[in-house]
């Protein structure tokens, strides 16, 4: 990587080059890396909330057409089962965490380049 695009002086020296390819290279795999995991666990909340809502509207309208405890226990449970999968592992929380590190090191990074 070249840093002759946007540094501070024409002047520096060698180790000083070397440490702000470092820190570049570092803080750009960070945020990369955090801005993909943003994004995969948001599609996976999505997901999960879409199907488990799913459920739950399936058991409200196959209960009050067919009157059979069976599905309609077995559809409620799903919908059940899922938003607890979605409580246990604090996919919100993750979400949420993702985002501020992706941002804080977004603007570590573009100090750098700058």
């Amino acid at each position: 990587m070249s840093l002759d695009f946007n540094h501070i002086s024409k002047d520096l020296d060698k180790e000083v080059k070397k440490e702000l390819v470092y820190l570049y290279n570092y803080y750009d795999l960070r945020f990369r890396g955090y801005r993909k995991w943003h994004k995969k666990f948001k599609k996976r909340k999505l997901y999960l909330h879409m199907t488990s809502i799913g459920f739950t509207t399936a058991d409200g309208i196959v209960g009050g057409v067919m009157v059979n405890p069976i599905v309609i226990g077995t559809l409620a449970g799903v919908g059940v089962v899922i938003q607890g999968y979605i409580a246990k592992t604090e996919l919100n929380k993750k979400v949420e965490r993702t985002r501020i590190a992706w941002s804080n090191y977004r603007g570590v990074y573009t100090q750098i380049r700058s």
